[in-house]
This record gives C-alpha cells, sequence and structure tokens, in this order.
C-alpha cells in the first residue's frame, strides 16, 4: 500500500532478503556456569549479584556498564 498516491510502486519491494550465517555461539555447560558463580561469590562477593543477573537474563555487560 502506497500512501498519498506520491509514487506509483515501492522500490523496496524489488530487495531481496539477504541471507545472514548463523552465529557461531559457543554457550557455557550449566555445570559451567555454576563454577564461575561460585568462584565469583567466593573471590568476588561484591560482583555476584550483577554477574547473576547477567547469566540469568542474558544481558550484556558492556550495555550496562558505561
Amino acid at each position: 500500500m502506497i500512501k498519498h498516491d506520491f509514487i506509483e510502486t515501492n522500490v523496496f519491494n524489488k530487495i531481496e532478503k539477504i541471507k545472514l550465517p548463523k552465529a557461531d555461539i559457543n554457550h557455557l555447560e550449566i555445570e559451567e556456569l555454576k563454577l564461575i558463580l561460585n568462584m565469583c561469590k567466593i573471590y568476588y562477593p561484591q560482583y555476584y549479584v550483577l554477574l547473576f543477573t547477567f547469566i540469568g537474563t542474558g544481558a550484556r555487560g558492556e550495555k550496562y556498564l558505561h
């Protein structure tokens, strides 16, 4: 649908979708996450809640630490 009849055809309809390769992401196993959280609790207890939140929500640190 073209509003107000300013143009006759939408040129963007001719653009093909770009096929993106699947991301090669290496996720940590549950046991690895538990180990990281336990080590954080022991050595960096002040960051434990922050790290737990990042891991639990999938948030990226750089987004929230700036």
